[in-house]
């Protein structure tokens, strides 16, 4: 077993965070933060937005609404029935075209959060495209959008607004993704809604469910309310889009129409981190800095792992279910840097271990520790 290609600090972009002495600078920083004012005091969603480094609360009416240039951060707070205690799942949501930057920032206010909250939240990284079921249940309607604030997507009146196609279809929940604008993009097995700006179609495939096509109609209808009622709108079902000119014009032309969605179109299935932890071949590695530098070491592997092996002064990743997720646990002594590095550096660090840089991972402290512990039983 030997150590992985050193993984600095100084690659975070956020060097100058995360020393031992950091960790009351960034409780003070979480507590002063006015969009984090009151955050997990009771049971609900909160969601913010990275904005130039910053964190920006989002407004409820925009929660489920994901940039796929941006990085997000969701906190859930509920009560634990048993002891009627909050309780916190706190996922960070990375866009596909986010920066290493905001990448960055977003780690860095959730570590923020988690201190404020005394560590007591379960973290949970979410990537485009690879969201956990658990992420997934907390949208009843998920939409991911192209753009984002580097990108400037603010809104623009409906006459000039640059032409749209989503795809709606369901997995753990409803999923609304935006698309190429291309008739190649269309299949009968799901809806999809062209937004043209003040015109508005929605096409249900002719083998696309009703609880799908439900969801796009609700969809549809939002958009429609956001345009005060004053885009025409259209509703084509299965091989009626035949004679719509206007909607093959917007979509370059028209095209033959898949019977179904083709393979990858939906994403990877939600996983359950917790329903996989059980199953397939486990993989125990060691992440430390102890030499100034970030490694990833091979500690055990096999269908069941001694817990005598995890020591509280390191950062420790257990992949499960033959690498379809991954835990990591916090020690109760490992250092400041670990901690951070731990949420900022995940992708490099799943790379160290031979995992796909989009597996969901679930990030657990000393004081949250039910669910690294039961990986052992």
């Amino acid at each position: 077993m030997g150590m992985t290609d050193a993984l600095k600090f100084e690659d975070s972009n956020l060097a100058g965070v995360g020393g031992e002495t950091d960790a009351a600078l960034r409780k003070s920083a979480a507590e002063s933060e006015e969009s984090f004012t009151g955050a997990g005091a009771g049971p609900g969603l909160e969601v913010w937005r990275i904005e130039k480094f910053e964190p920006t609360r989002t407004d409820a009416s925009e929660h489920g609404t994901f940039y796929s240039g941006d990085a997000y951060i969701v906190l859930h707070t509920y009560v634990v029935e048993e002891t009627d205690a909050l309780a916190w799942n706190l996922h960070f949501w990375l866009g596909k075209d986010s920066t290493q930057d905001e990448r960055g920032a977003s780690a860095f206010f959730t570590v923020a959060i988690d201190d404020m909250l005394n560590g007591a939240p379960v973290q949970y990284r979410e990537t485009e495209g690879h969201e956990s079921s658990a992420f997934m249940k907390l949208f009843p309607v998920m939409r991911t959008l192209e753009g984002g604030v580097a990108s400037g997507f603010t809104k623009v009146e409906p006459e000039s607004y640059t032409p749209r196609l989503l795809h709606v279809f369901k997995t753990v929940s409803v999923k609304v993704k935006q698309v190429p604008l291309s008739a190649a993009s269309l299949n009968h097995g799901d809806a999809f809604i062209l937004d043209g700006g003040l015109k508005l179609w929605q096409f249900n495939g002719s083998g696309c469910g009703p609880f799908e096509r439900r969801r796009a109609s609700e969809v549809f209808e939002s958009i429609k309310e956001e345009r005060d009622g004053e885009a025409d709108d259209t509703v084509i079902d299965g091989d009626e889009v035949d004679g719509m000119d206007d909607f093959w014009a917007i979509l370059g032309g028209k095209g033959d129409i898949a019977a179904e969605a083709p393979e990858g179109a939906h994403g990877s299935p939600p996983v359950d981190p917790d329903a996989v932890a059980g199953s397939g071949t486990k993989k125990l590695y060691k992440v430390s800095d102890s030499t100034g530098e970030l490694g990833v070491e091979l500690v055990a592997e096999g269908d069941a792992i001694d817990a005598s092996a995890v020591t509280p002064d390191d950062v420790w990743l257990m992949l499960v279910g033959d690498g379809a997720a991954a835990f990591m646990y916090a020690g109760a002594k490992c250092s400041r840097s670990e901690r951070f590095m731990m949420a900022a550096q995940q992708d490099k660090i799943l790379e160290g271990a031979g995992a796909d840089a989009w597996t969901p991972v679930t990030t657990c402290a000393s004081g949250t520790s039910a669910k690294w512990n039961a990986l052992f039983a």
